[in-house]
């Protein structure tokens, strides 16, 4: 929690001040309103009682059905949002603190990868922070989709773990951590299958 707390407080410190805006105003760009739209459908709906709305039917794109699953599920994040609807109704405050706690998880995710690889906590934290404040990660703050990418590194954190001693929990940790990002962001989801025998090989040939 330490670590999600430190690199979430980077985040707000290297973006500042953009948090000044963070319940009044969304960044220019299409993608912020439509995600908080999409997060406030699904949130509600969880707070309702059902786990998605029915059959997956929206207000857009009507009359089609099953709307909601034309883009990213964010099942996750929605989650997270309804947990944040109990104490407030103002989307956009919402939608940037679930922006920003997934920003933040995807460095705390990669922190447990580095040393899980055997690196010390100094520089785990190290690698933790240039992940997350990477320039390339800031450009994308516009994009929620872009930022939902803590399923890649938990799953590495786990396929190291079950390489170091095999056994059904890394495994399920494995498969979780997969399902995570799928039901978060489908095609990273995707891209992490085609990748995954590169570093199965590299950690197969590794053991002793």
């Amino acid at each position: 929690p330490l670590v999600l707390l430190l690199l979430a407080a980077a985040v707000l410190a290297i973006t500042w001040p953009w948090v000044q805006t963070f319940s009044t105003a969304f960044l220019e760009h299409w993608d912020p309103p439509f995600h908080a739209w999409k997060l406030e459908l699904v949130a509600r709906t969880l707070l309702s009682g059902h786990l998605l709305p029915a059959e997956g039917n929206t207000n857009m794109y009507y009359p089609h059905s099953g709307a909601l699953y034309f883009e990213a599920l964010h099942w996750p994040q929605a989650l997270v949002a309804a947990g944040l609807y109990l104490f407030t109704d103002n989307p956009v405050l919402v939608y940037h603190a679930v922006l920003v706690f997934f920003w933040a998880l995807a460095g705390t995710c990669l922190w447990m990868l580095l040393l899980a690889m055997g690196t010390t906590r100094r520089a785990a934290l190290l690698g933790a922070f240039l992940f997350t404040l990477m320039p390339y990660r800031i450009s994308y703050m516009v994009e929620f989709n872009m930022q939902l990418c803590f399923g890649l590194p938990l799953f590495f954190f786990f396929m190291v773990r079950f390489f170091q001693r095999p056994s059904i929990r890394p495994a399920c940790g494995m498969a979780l951590a997969w399902w995570l990002q799928a039901s978060s962001e489908l095609y990273q989801a995707v891209f992490l299958l085609l990748v995954l025998p590169f570093p199965a090989l590299a950690l197969l040939a590794a053991r002793p």
